[in-house]
């Protein structure tokens, strides 16, 4: 294939796929799929719901109070009045009054209007009496619109799929334009920057956002409510089969009324959050440069990396109509190039494969049986050229093959290979040796082959014993099965499964015993002598230098013992999970400051705490914690002189951490011990003489594992700070 005839049709499927995009932008084919779209964008794209905005409504509750509908007309002017009292900015009488009946109450009615001086009304269309398909405008009572100020029509079209979107703001009728009356009401009280669109689509917000006023319950109100003050009130109906009642999307398709769609409209106007739809041409632009982009990723990338761009840009279009609309109120329909897209990618791929079939067919056959005769294929992509590589690839299949076999039999583990069955269907010389059964069985499978070599591995564990004592180290790594024809599995290869390595660790195992074994020594054993000596010191009444020796000699006991926990503790961190729970760390300071009071009572050192009131709540081992406050206030009162203070705060007021800080006015830390505060057996020069505690170790490895962290602020003379902060 020359490449002549591929850059033909990579240009004949260009054209085709920017033609299928013209024909479908310019039908209706996609409309339901945009319009889903639009309506999840423009549910996340509406307004906040305003607070000077209201519905004063004519609803059943007031139809059964009030007297059936129609109402007189003075009782809307005393509607008005209230609104009037009130002190509403603008009202809006979203109630048709064409006739002049009942002259007096519409005086009334037209007096209520004067002397509030912003009401507005509506008018609507009709069809014209002498013409079969003419309209003409229907307009309010001329004494009422004179004192109005200002009339617009109410009409709003449904979409095609009936769902109200979009509102005319301007009908021209007979060389007459009739603007919509939330452009007047807006034009009349809004800013003069606002510049209204012809047809704004409104994000409309869901039914019931607006604050909503029964027309019984205003006029029965001793006072107007005060929420009403400066407010844009829209009176109409709400009542069941009275007024409009559109389906509009707002988050989910639901009906709304027609006195709350109108709501939203001068909402939407007024707050300048209307969404235009950009013209065809720009839809038609965008959706031609994502597909010319995708045909030349065809021609450059390879057939993975082409479905991933496809997806990816099909995505990215979808992605891009959202972000347009919700950052710039813009909206492009994306469904057609979105479906122009991803159905390219496998009329591409077409005719690719049938470019390659005839010769793949050929090559498969020798796979396992020889190598390739070194000609191949000329082509100008990537698929081409990769055909053109595959016949002196195939040659150095088997060779490969044969490498790994090779690199797993050199292995120093025992490596086992298993089928999705756990049959063993390779396993390397170290493995044979090991459990001999490998070789014996037709067909083995590795659990069977346990039972027979009496070796012990608990289900799912990571550690297996022989009968012979050995401990060994199973390693894991399941492979998927791959894409094979039956050349390949009549080679043998194992359709998935995984691989086990078996690595000896029973000298580690060996050590790890031996370890724990002095361990319980240490926990144990050691301290029995130890408290037994700190026992009989407290029982020998001695004086002078003998008093003396006997108090010191306790006092390196209890320090003995007091290393040797620090130091068991220290190695259990090392090597087991901490069993964290909600805890009120709170709590554990006060028991913590508790138990050292006696021997700050002794020292003459105070202990103040500043807690909070409320309990704080921290996920943490609770023993640990307690511990690491026992060693940072038994430090304090150590090397604290008498009358000191330590303080110990705790803040809980973060969301996602609490601090807790312990602070003394003591020594001090040395420059030398500044440097690595924390470092087991650390030098102090202070008066207690040189430390070879583990306390201050304990307490950073009690931190750390629960992911925290700690500072320490200290000047020789004027005492030290740790501050320490716990995720919560």
């Amino acid at each position: 294939m020359n490449s002549f005839r591929l850059r033909l049709e990579w240009w004949a499927l260009l054209a085709a796929s920017i033609g299928c995009l013209w024909l479908l932008q310019t039908s209706d084919t996609t409309q339901r799929l945009d319009n889903q779209l639009f309506d999840f964008g423009s549910a996340l794209a509406r307004p906040a719901v305003p607070d000077d905005i209201a519905i004063v409504t004519i609803d059943d509750r007031s139809i059964a109070e009030l007297g059936v509908w129609p109402w007189p007309r003075a009782l809307h002017g005393e509607v008005i009045d209230r609104l009037t009292e009130a002190g509403a900015r603008a009202i809006i009488l979203d109630v048709l009054i064409l006739d002049e009946s009942d002259p007096e109450d519409l005086a009334q009615l037209v007096s209520s209007v004067e002397r509030n001086g912003n009401v507005f009304l509506p008018h609507s269309f009709t069809a014209s009496p002498d013409s079969a398909t003419g309209s003409m405008a229907l307009m309010p009572v001329t004494s009422l619109a004179e004192k109005a100020k200002g009339v617009g029509h109410v009409v709003a079209e449904p979409d095609a799929d009936g769902v109200l979107r979009r509102f005319e703001m301007e009908y021209s009728l007979d060389g007459a334009d009739y603007p919509h009356l939330a452009k007047v009401l807006v034009s009349a009280i809004g800013s003069s920057e606002i510049a209204v669109p012809e047809r704004p689509v409104v994000p409309v917000l869901p039914v019931g956002s607006f604050t909503e006023l029964p027309v019984a319950e205003l006029l029965a109100a001793e006072n107007p409510p005060e929420f009403l003050r400066d407010t844009i009130v829209f009176i109409g109906a709400t009542a069941q089969g009275m007024g409009d009642r559109y389906s509009v999307a707002a988050g989910n398709v639901g009906l709304m009324s027609g006195v709350e769609t109108q709501a939203n409209l001068v909402n939407t106007l007024m707050s300048q959050s209307w969404i235009e739809t950009v013209p065809a041409w720009i839809a038609l632009a965008i959706g031609a440069l994502a597909i010319f982009l995708l045909f030349t990723g065809f021609r450059l990338l390879s057939p993975r990396a082409s479905f991933m761009l496809t997806l990816g840009l099909a995505a990215f279009i979808a992605v891009l109509s959202l972000a347009a609309l919700l950052a710039g109120k813009l909206w492009f329909a994306p469904a057609a190039t979105v479906i122009v897209l991803l159905f390219a990618y496998p009329f591409w791929s077409w005719r690719r494969l049938t470019y390659v079939s005839s010769y793949l067919e050929q090559e498969a056959a020798r796979l396992f049986e020889e190598p390739a005769s070194g000609e191949g294929a000329a082509g100008t992509d990537v698929l081409s050229r990769q055909t053109a590589r595959l016949q002196s690839l195939v040659g150095s299949v088997k060779q490969s093959r044969d490498f790994v076999r090779q690199v797993i039999e050199a292995s120093p583990d025992a490596i086992f290979v298993l089928d999705t069955d756990s049959v063993v269907v390779m396993a390397n010389s170290h493995g044979g040796q090991l459990l001999p059964s490998v070789s014996t069985l037709d067909k083995p499978v590795f659990s069977e082959v346990l039972i027979m070599e009496k070796a012990r591995r608990e289900a799912d564990a990571d550690e297996l014993q022989t009968a012979d004592g050995r401990t060994f180290l199973v390693a894991r790594a399941p492979f998927p099965a791959a894409e094979t024809d039956g050349d390949a599995i009549s080679a043998g290869l194992p359709q998935g499964g995984e691989i086990l390595a078996l690595r000896d660790i029973t000298n580690i195992r060996q050590i790890e015993n031996e370890r724990q074994q002095m361990l319980e020594f240490l926990s144990h054993d050691m301290r029995t002598p130890q408290a037994a000596i700190i026992a009989l010191t407290r029982k020998v009444s001695l004086a002078g230098e003998a008093r003396d020796m006997v108090r010191r000699i306790r006092s390196q006991a209890e320090r003995t013992m007091k290393l040797a926990d620090d130091f068991v503790q220290l190695a259990r961190l090392d090597h087991t999970s901490i069993t964290p729970e909600d805890t009120d760390l709170g709590a554990l300071i006060e028991e913590a400051c508790d138990r050292a009071f006696t021997q700050a009572e002794a020292a003459n050192i105070d202990i103040v705490q500043h807690l909070p009131e409320d309990p704080c709540f921290v996920h943490v081992d609770g023993s640990l914690i307690a511990r690491m406050m026992d060693n940072l206030i038994g430090n304090a009162i150590k090397y604290c002189a008498a009358k000191d203070t330590i303080e110990v705060t705790l803040d809980c007021c973060a969301a996602d951490h609490a601090i807790l800080v312990v602070s003394d006015s003591g020594p001090g830390f040395p420059p030398e011990r500044l440097a690595d505060p924390f470092a087991r057996f650390g030098a102090h020069a202070t008066h207690a003489g040189p430390s070879a505690g583990l306390g201050l170790t304990l307490v950073k490895k009690a931190v750390d594992v629960h992911e925290g962290t700690i500072g320490v602020d200290s000047v020789k003379g004027e005492g030290t700070t740790f501050t320490i902060t716990l995720p919560k």
